[in-house]
């Protein structure tokens, strides 16, 4: 890992020792300049590297994140690659394609990155574009289902982060009363003992003393979470509008990803019972097992069972099931 000394800006030679707030940003051929630098050399937008002179624009300026430069510039040509290159495993016939075309992929990336048949490589990559602009717009704008199922993931974490900022909220505010009630009551024994007032007197104030801070702290805990809800509104607010698709399904924003079926309210649900061809004599209802004492030949059920749900004519019903069904049956 690098120190401090070793972060310096190729341009100012600014260390980060000397300038602990000094940020270095990286554009696309992987090369690194301070915030300063970069507004005092591109006050034109565009300006050509001081490395390897490739003309670069000042918004593609990022964040550096990784040490390693080379690193940096895979990083930014991956990102640009993949907007293009975005076919997924059911826009191929076989599997084997699919991997020649990630293959394919992951060579135009290395060779951009490492500066290997440069002209191929982008004329390969414009080639590619040509032939591929309807399905490239295309896979831009759906997405996949990974990718829906990864947003209601997070929508699901921020929502339960901000139960716990609330629950939170709510535990450090009751910590915070039980501690003042507690010196209140210290409070009160030692103006017991020092006080000329009555004992009735003093337990009077110390009480109304502590109803006022009772109300006090539910007006507070109602004005937190109210700040607390409209925080989370205007967040809310502030994000982009979804976009839906002729089918219904919300763009960018996951969840049930298609229309309930349609329920048909005119035609109620009417059980019927199924006619058993038994190819045997007739089953006794259950009336019938109870009242001509076919229980008395199985086991009696116990009370576990029975609040499982199992009642002793199932098992006799089963039993008999068995014994008649193909009495009659004839070849």
């Amino acid at each position: 890992m690098q120190s401090d000394d070793d972060i310096i800006c190729p341009h100012c030679k600014t260390s980060k020792y000397r300038n602990p707030s000094m940020k270095l940003h990286v554009n696309v051929c992987g090369h690194s300049l301070c915030a300063n630098c970069i507004e005092l050399l591109f006050l034109k937008g565009t300006a050509n590297c001081e490395q390897c002179g490739l003309l670069l624009k000042k918004s593609s300026f990022r964040l550096r994140l990784f040490e390693d430069d080379l690193v940096e510039k895979e990083i930014d040509i991956r990102r640009r690659i993949l907007k293009d290159f975005n076919k997924k495993e059911d826009d191929f016939d076989s599997t084997a394609d699919y991997d020649n075309y990630l293959e394919q992929v992951e060579t135009i990336i290395f060779n951009l990155t490492n500066n290997i048949d440069v002209d191929e490589t982008k004329k390969m990559i414009d080639d590619y574009k040509k032939k591929n602009a309807d399905l490239i717009t295309k896979n831009r704008i759906k997405m996949s289902e990974d990718e829906l199922y990864i947003e209601q993931l997070l929508e699901e974490e921020k929502e339960k982060e901000q139960r716990r900022k609330r629950w939170q909220m709510a535990d450090e505010n009751n910590q915070q009363f039980n501690k003042m009630k507690k010196l209140q009551k210290e409070a009160l024994i030692d103006d017991m003992i020092s006080s000329n007032l009555s004992a009735t007197q003093l337990l009077e104030t110390h009480v109304n003393d502590l109803k006022l801070k009772e109300q006090q702290k539910k007006l507070m805990d109602t004005q937190q979470i109210d700040q607390f809800k409209k925080k989370s509104d205007n967040e809310l607010l502030s994000r982009n509008k979804p976009s839906f698709f002729s089918t219904g399904i919300q763009l960018g924003k996951a969840g049930n990803l298609f229309k309930p079926i349609p329920k048909d309210e005119s035609k109620p649900f009417v059980y019927k019972t199924r006619d058993l061809h038994l190819n045997g004599p007739k089953l006794p209802t259950i009336k019938e097992l109870i009242n001509k004492n076919y229980l008395n030949n199985v086991r009696a059920v116990d009370e576990s069972e029975r609040a499982g749900g199992f009642e002793a004519h199932y098992s006799c019903s089963r039993a008999l099931l068995d014994a008649f069904c193909g009495l009659y049956f004839q070849q």
